[in-house]
């Protein structure tokens, strides 16, 4: 039997696998990555990068409506988180592994402006600040997606346009969280 009638005898799957996995042995040889890098690899792969802190991590805007959060938030024993990973805010279940892992995916990479939490780190209410900044295609998705989470986990959500002033805003605050944070806390 010659090598061309012993290909036909393979099935094509475990053909491409015999194939992947040479290569990848062949890669391996030369000393090529094949795979991301590890955990345990990542002072290499910052090696020769220029990492600098931010000067701010919000606007001006943004800081003036964390400040008022702040004056407000304060007296009550409760605190201001700002720019909040909404994948440590919320989780995502489905019987479905792919579409657990689709929606926790849309929730990656997505900021919330400010989260008040309460003396047990609890959250009570987000706050999304609509500045000068905030429009476009990208915003209105993003907020559809947060919009969506905080209904979904029974969580308030203000969206703050950049007129809003400080009085206001408490106003708004006193009607989203109750006065006892750990009784009702996320009732409507």
């Amino acid at each position: 039997m010659d090598f061309a009638s012993l290909l036909g005898a393979v099935p094509p799957p475990a053909l491409a696998v015999v194939a992947v996995a040479t290569l990848v042995m062949f890669l391996r040889a030369r000393g090529l990555r094949t795979a991301r890098p590890r955990p345990t690899d990542v002072p290499e792969a910052l090696a020769d990068c220029t990492i600098r802190a931010v000067n701010r991590l919000m606007s001006a805007e943004q800081a003036a409506c964390f400040a008022a959060v702040r004056r407000w938030a304060e007296p009550r024993g409760l605190h201001v988180c700002a720019e909040v990973s909404l994948s440590a805010l919320f989780t995502v279940d489905h019987a479905d592994r792919r579409r657990r892992a689709s929606g926790f995916g849309s929730l990656r990479q997505k900021y919330l402006d400010l989260l008040v939490i309460d003396a047990a780190c609890r959250p009570l209410v987000g706050i999304e600040y609509h500045g000068s900044g905030h429009f476009g295609a990208r915003a209105k998705r993003s907020d559809a997606i947060k919009r969506h989470a905080f209904a979904a986990a029974g969580l308030q959500l203000l969206e703050v346009d950049r007129n809003v002033g400080a009085a206001e805003l408490a106003r708004r605050l006193d009607a989203a969280v109750p006065q006892a944070p750990d009784e009702g806390r996320r009732a409507a």
